[in-house]
């Protein structure tokens, strides 16, 4: 091997480190993440609020597929943050369990 191949191997092996560190740090940045919305979904909830209360109009927006503006609708509405929206709403738009079995790829008929 010269001194060519040898830069090579060590620029392979700089990335496939570098990649690995950021899956670490990315995995544990996610799970902080989680942590701090529970938190703030405890301190809510003891503070006598309902995270999970949504207005009919939230519920009609998550269910028609306008999540974005059902997201924005339920920030205004609570003072939630936005990741606590997007979980409520994300609830909101799936099918619940007393719907139904549904076929594989079958349309949700609202």
């Amino acid at each position: 091997m010269d001194a060519f191949d040898h830069t090579i191997l060590n620029v392979g092996v700089a990335v496939i480190v570098i990649a690995v560190l950021f899956a670490i740090w990315l995995r544990r940045s996610e799970a902080a993440h989680r942590r701090r919305i529970k938190a703030r979904l405890a301190t809510m909830r003891e503070q006598g609020l309902d995270p999970m209360a949504a207005s009919d109009r939230v519920r009609q927006l998550a269910a028609s597929g306008r999540k974005t503006t059902a997201i924005r609708i339920y920030i205004q509405e609570t003072g939630a943050g936005y990741a606590a929206a997007k979980i409520l709403v994300e609830q909101l738009s799936e099918p619940s369990a007393t719907d139904g079995p549904r076929e594989p790829g079958a349309a949700r008929c609202l």
